[in-house]
């Protein structure tokens, strides 16, 4: 996990391989992965993001990770499917996408609260069709 700004957001994909070469952890419950995002800063645009997996509160975790309790939320989803060539960009269009145009047609409202992006257990960022799903933190608008 780490705070990443505009100019820094480029990084997030060098958490990846440290989460991924530490699987499975103790405690482990199913073989999803996850990026979680919050804590954003409205006035630098700057925002938390992990790398994760979901663990039971008797995990024990590795030096140099963290724990993030995500409560229950309504979310809205919105599923890419990936075309097998780089994902990273992939991603950033897809987020583009999702918060200034399809969230606002959507007729629900962003609250503050962390959102989620989730990988299947069987993820390969290099095979076409794969699917990642957003998690968007919602009420009704």
């Amino acid at each position: 996990s780490s705070r990443f700004g505009v100019d820094s957001r480029n990084s997030i994909p060098a958490l990846w391989p440290k989460l991924i070469r530490s699987l499975p952890l103790a405690g482990q419950r199913g073989r999803s992965t996850f990026g979680v995002c919050w804590g954003t800063d409205q006035n630098d645009g700057s925002f938390q993001y992990m790398a994760a997996v979901e663990i039971g509160t008797d995990g024990a975790l590795p030096e140099g990770f963290s724990r993030k309790e995500i409560p229950t939320q309504t979310y809205i989803v919105f599923r890419q499917t990936l075309d097998g060539g780089e994902l990273h960009p992939q991603m950033q269009a897809a987020v583009r996408a999702i918060w200034p145009e399809l969230l606002p047609k959507s007729g629900y409202k962003l609250v503050n609260a962390a959102d989620l992006e989730v990988y299947p257990e069987n993820f390969n960022p290099t095979q076409k069709g794969m699917t990642v799903d957003y998690y968007v933190p919602v009420v009704a608008d």
